[in-house]
């Protein structure tokens, strides 16, 4: 019998949704955040990733629409 693994693209998209949540629910509107704040609030929620993986995750993030760069 064969094995399975999650894919690479389902692991993003669910990793991403997720952080979209924790961003949607604490970031303000106007306010400008840094990455070490952002990373604390996915930290808060017991998303913990490396930093390829965040930087994957942030990627997907501003593309998008989420997120962008100021």
């Amino acid at each position: 019998m064969p094995d399975y693994k999650l894919t690479s693209s389902a692991w993003l998209a669910r990793q991403v949704k997720r952080s979209k949540g924790v961003l949607l629910v604490h970031m303000e509107k106007d306010r400008e955040y840094t990455v070490e704040e952002l990373l604390a609030m996915l930290s808060s929620y017991g998303l913990h990733y490396s930093n390829p993986e965040y930087v994957e995750i942030g990627q997907q993030l501003i593309a998008d629409g989420l997120i962008e760069a100021v």
